[in-house]
């Protein structure tokens, strides 16, 4: 109840400010654009009252009571006009209901809300009251360091940007999407619904905010409906090895699904790395789920700007933009390259517009972004690295990349070709993230750049889209032609879909780990220091909101923290003695976990902890030290 009249209210922030701006939109594209700026606008302003003030219930109340009383007094000074409008959009609604023109919006938003309504209770859900991932590793691995984000937050009654996966450093990633679901469990709403519907309404906004971004640019519904579902399940030539592996497995068609952990858009094997969307990218990267119709709605504004002559929406378009450094870092920089080079291309040709348009966008940018990126990415720059042909490695890049996208990178050349001079434009205003992803690196972990490509083959998706939809349109062999390819482009993303749906959920987090964490939250102190095992689902950082020592090394290397130090010392702690106790001392540690994960991985010494510390909680073989009691 409470998430739901947490969207409730922030669909409405968003759709007043859409209003006061007088941003010229359909009544169903505000509603998308305010279910995205709302709960944008009532996070970042809990978190800067709870910066200053204090992370509580309280304070919560009172960021959006202020928000309230702000809309409350500008409703009432516009009223007239406010509820006019209301009134107009409305009534354009039904009128284009009853003449037909919602058809195909009607039917891509009925195919989403399926497809999203299905799959995001299965991100995270509970079973014997044990917590399950979806069966894909990527939501397995990423949601507990998610999970570690937003305990951090919520068991804290203090706002710090420490990282609880390494003492002692500063916290250098896009966690506002973690921060909105740290603030419905501060409000009262239990974790697996703070964190799954978030998720459920990003999805809904970006499909609608996706459709009508390509029938801006293209005016063809029918081509923005395809562009999204070749978006959203674009692959490459992994199907080509599923029939094989169907054949050796002797398994029924339901049983191989069931059974078999291949994603058929992610076999390192075969180098193919242009993983399913939703398997590796929408539903496990939280951040990019919040973030991506966060960028694709600026780049939406950005083009009315341009067609409208608009320097205000520009101006808005880049104070959205100020927003991106804490939720997605990608996300700003494809935004700032394909806004450069639309304003390049769409600006009226006179030196003035030039500089207006630029200016409108970069200027606020600049001022309130690029501080936030200093701040939050201090050694940013450092990880940057040149690598031609992004994963191809010794590979070459022709066949590296038809590989991993079949069709689309083969009708690539000739759908641009096919598409009018202002539409190419438009699409080749994204050819730049290809360019850059396939020559610099801008994260230690070198697949990240598919988080840039992701926008590249925005592009891609409407412009092989174009393609199809004039073949269908020509003759009996085009519609033919048509039905044959489409599979073809689709089959790999889609058998990672079925994957999704039959294969069993992975196991994140025990009863016992659930029942453990309870403890720790109840009878440590907030600010408490733990020595554990790097486990990436280990119960204390994930549930308590404890910092650790060090956490899983997976993700400490792709955030370019070197370890190496601290890893030799946490061996030194768990292997007990003299050096142990200097070092437990040295880190401040007060708890010590030892259970089977630190026993395996770090050699822990039980005999040395039992004889030296006093034991404060225990559990089917999990054991706790309090290293402050002897």
């Amino acid at each position: 109840m409470l998430v739901a009249l947490f969207f409730i209210f922030a669909v409405l922030v968003g759709y007043c400010v859409i209003q006061a701006l007088k941003i010229d939109l359909f009544l169903e594209e505000k509603l998308a654009w305010g279910a995205v700026i709302g709960p944008v606008f009532l996070t970042l302003s809990v978190f800067f009252f709870s910066f200053i003030i204090g992370f509580s219930k309280t304070v919560i109340y009172f960021s959006f009571s202020l928000t309230a009383l702000a809309l409350g007094s500008v409703f009432f000074i516009a009223r007239m006009d406010i509820l006019q409008k209301i009134k107009e959009d409305i009534g354009i609604f039904f009128g284009r209901l009853e003449k037909g023109q919602l058809n195909i919006f009607l039917f891509m938003l009925l195919l989403t809300v399926i497809l999203f309504g299905t799959l995001w209770p299965k991100v995270l859900y509970e079973k014997n009251q044990d917590i399950y991932t979806i069966g894909t590793a990527g939501v397995w691995g990423d949601w507990s360091a998610h999970s570690t984000y937003i305990s951090h937050f919520v068991y804290s009654d203090k706002i710090n940007l420490n990282n609880p996966l390494f003492a002692d450093k500063q916290l250098s990633y896009t966690f506002m999407a973690d921060f909105l679901s740290a603030v419905l469990m501060k409000m009262g709403v239990e974790r697996i619904p703070a964190m799954t519907v978030p998720g459920f309404v990003f999805s809904l906004s970006f499909s609608i905010i996706f459709y009508f971004f390509i029938l801006r640019i293209t005016k063809r519904e029918t081509v923005a409906l395809l562009a999204l579902f070749l978006f959203l399940f674009g692959g490459g030539m992994g199907f080509t090895y599923f029939f094989g592996d169907l054949k050796a497995s002797t398994a029924g068609l339901l049983t191989f699904f069931k059974s078999s952990a291949i994603e058929y858009t992610n076999l390192n094997s075969h180098n193919i790395h242009w993983t399913s969307f939703l398997n590796t990218l929408f539903l496990p990267q939280r951040a990019m789920t919040m973030g991506l119709p966060l960028g694709i709605l600026i780049l939406s504004l950005v083009l009315l700007a341009l067609e409208k002559q608009n320097s205000k929406f520009l101006i808005f378009a880049g104070i959205l933009g100020c927003l991106l450094p804490s939720i997605h870092l990608h996300s700003l920089l494809s935004v700032c390259a394909v806004s450069f080079f639309l304003i390049l291309f769409y600006s009226e040709r006179k030196k003035t517009a030039y500089i207006k348009n630029f200016a409108s966008f970069f200027l606020p940018l600049s001022l309130m972004g690029f501080w936030q990126v200093l701040l939050l990415f201090p050694s940013g720059a450092n990880h940057l690295k040149i690598q031609l042909g992004w994963m191809a490695h010794q590979e070459n890049w022709l066949i590296f990349w038809i590989k991993n996208l079949g069709l689309f990178f083969i009708l690539m050349p000739f759908a641009f070709l096919m598409a009018g001079k202002k539409i190419r434009l438009a699409l080749l205003a994204f050819l730049p993230l290809f360019l850059v992803a396939n020559t610099v690196l801008f994260q230690p972990y070198d697949y990240d750049n598919i988080k840039i490509l992701d926008y590249w083959f925005i592009s891609v998706a409407a412009a092989i889209s174009i393609i199809i939809v004039k073949l269908w349109q020509k003759n009996l062999f085009g519609k033919a032609a048509a039905i044959a390819v489409i599979p073809i482009l689709m089959l790999s993303s889609f058998l990672d879909l079925l994957h999704l749906y039959f294969y069993p959920g992975y196991l994140l987090l025990t009863k016992n780990d659930v029942e453990l964490a309870e403890t720790v939250r109840s009878t440590t102190p907030a600010n408490a220091v733990f020595l554990t095992s790097d486990m990436h689902n280990h119960f204390v950082p994930t549930l308590t909101g404890r910092q650790i020592i060090m956490g899983y090394r997976g993700w400490l290397w792709s955030y370019g923290i070197d370890y190496s130090a601290r890893q030799e010392d946490v061996y030194a702690m768990f292997r007990g003695g003299d050096k142990a106790k200097e070092l437990l001392s040295k880190y401040k540690v007060d708890y010590v976990v030892i259970g089977a994960s630190e026993k395996s991985n770090f050699s822990a010494n039980e005999s040395f902890f039992d004889d030296n510390y006093k034991i404060a909680a225990q559990s089917q073989g999990v054991k706790i030290y309090n290293v402050n009691q002897k």
